[in-house]
């Protein structure tokens, strides 16, 4: 993920055109965070 969420790793929720809805745990909650689809990498 790249940005505010740079060093997190998360599972994706939901993809709607660019935009990518995706669960990441942070301090020990899972928050929902919403990304453009090229701010992200698979791996």
């Amino acid at each position: 993920i790249d940005g505010a969420f740079a060093d997190y790793t998360g599972k994706i929720t939901e993809i709607d055109n660019n935009k990518v809805k995706m669960i990441i745990s942070m301090f020990g909650n899972d928050t929902v965070a919403e990304v453009n689809l090229n701010q992200i990498a698979e791996l």
